[in-house]
């Protein structure tokens, strides 16, 4: 989410978002395969690595979801992009598939979600540039050190440089 976008920078707009977004439903329509090859397994078992589903994320709450966006002024039938990739790869063999979801997902909570579905390299090319609202991307850090997996999307120099699509800068994270 391009947090220097209006609307995407407030907080309550983004948590909206993360609520109202059905990612059990999405991590299970993944292929097993795809699971294993990002180093995830499936909702029954825990995700290896940074990201534990049952245990980083809140509860789907559609009603909190519209009311954080009343509170946060953001107009029912707003429209939000969402840049995807044309083709799948081994851990996300189908990115359409997850557009179309949060599509669906958000459009209960009174938001519209515009898919620009592109080439991998032109969707990076302009999610750099800061053209998106929200962009459907992967990372992978290439060794076990959490800074490896952070830095390079979290900071305030990736903020700068348009490696962090968020544009999410705060100074006390560096330390």
């Amino acid at each position: 989410m391009n947090t220097s976008h209006k609307y995407m920078s407030d907080v309550r707009v983004r948590k909206a978002i993360d609520i109202a977004f059905d990612k059990a439903a999405y991590v299970s329509a993944l292929p097993a395969k795809a699971m294993r090859l990002s180093g995830h397994r499936p909702l029954s078992g825990h995700p290896a690595g940074l990201y534990n589903h049952k245990l980083n994320n809140p509860p789907r709450d559609l009603d909190k979801a519209r009311a954080l966006l009343k509170e946060a002024g953001v107009p029912e039938g707003t429209t939000f992009t969402l840049f995807t990739r044309n083709g799948g790869g081994p851990t996300n063999p189908n990115p359409m598939l997850g557009a179309q979801m949060m599509q669906a997902d958000l459009a209960k909570v009174g938001l519209k979600i515009d898919i620009r579905v592109m080439e991998w390299g032109e969707m990076l090319k302009r999610a750099k540039n800061g053209e998106h609202d929200m962009v459907s991307a992967g990372w992978a850090g290439d060794n076990g050190d959490p800074d490896n997996f952070l830095t390079p999307i979290l900071s305030c120099d990736a903020a700068k440089n348009g490696e962090n699509y968020a544009r999410w800068c705060n100074e006390k994270f560096r330390r």
